[in-house]
């Protein structure tokens, strides 16, 4: 995964599509011009295996709470201060 020195958001991809679009760019490739990495980082083999287990724990706690955090946005949404 490349990390960019910047992170200027959505709005800027979106600009330089355009200017793809448009033909102010040749191709998508010229995006390289603009963005500067910072670092490159690696999987870590070991950390998979620990986010791998807490996704698992949370995909669970979702399923068991699905139907309570609807309800709570529901009441949330229908009350007036």
């Amino acid at each position: 995964m490349t990390i960019p020195e910047q992170q200027i958001g959505a709005s800027y991809g979106d600009a330089f599509m355009a200017g793809v679009g448009v033909g102010l760019f040749k191709s998508i490739n010229e995006i390289n011009r603009w963005v500067k990495i910072k670092r490159i980082v690696k999987p870590s083999p070991k950390a998979h295996k620990k986010y791998a287990l807490n996704y698992k724990i949370f995909r669970d706690l979702y399923k068991a709470t699905k139907s309570l955090m609807h309800e709570l946005s529901d009441s949330l949404m229908n009350q007036s201060i």
